[in-house]
């Protein structure tokens, strides 16, 4: 992995500016390579625990968007009803590589943020915009 990459990452971690719910570690997981052993041994400044607050909301968004990351419409798992209720919950902005669909009886991560009122920020422009590395 590129140094200063991942320190700028850890550095964001630690100042809080940037989080992620746990059910995308235990994706990652299922690799078990690199990216995972790096993320989980900093779990502790990386990942936000499930609480009763953001689960309620992973309801919410369940039921209001069946097939949001569902394995049958090409979605890898159910991480993503996470990382949109955990943005809910925070009020923050959700990076994401993935593109809108434009379609919620189909929907990604940007098409769900969307709809919500959340502010879904493609990763090209999360570095243009609010990469804090390791310089800072």
């Amino acid at each position: 992995m590129v140094a200063p990459f991942w320190e700028g990452i850890e550095k964001m971690g630690r100042r809080g500016d940037i989080t992620t719910p746990g059910p995308v570690l235990w994706d990652l997981k299922v690799g078990d390579d690199e990216l995972y052993q790096w993320c989980n041994e900093r779990s502790d400044i990386l990942v936000t625990q499930i609480t009763e607050e953001i689960d309620a909301r992973v309801s919410y968004i369940a039921n209001k968007y069946k097939n949001l990351g569902s394995p049958d419409l090409g979605g890898k798992s159910h991480s993503d009803l996470y990382v949109v209720a955990t943005a809910l919950y925070f009020g923050s902005d959700v990076v994401t590589q993935e593109a809108a669909t434009r379609n919620l009886n189909g929907p990604k991560i940007p098409d769900v943020c969307k709809a919500e009122g959340v502010q879904s920020v493609p990763l090209y422009r999360f570095f243009q915009e609010k990469w804090k590395g390791p310089a800072r």
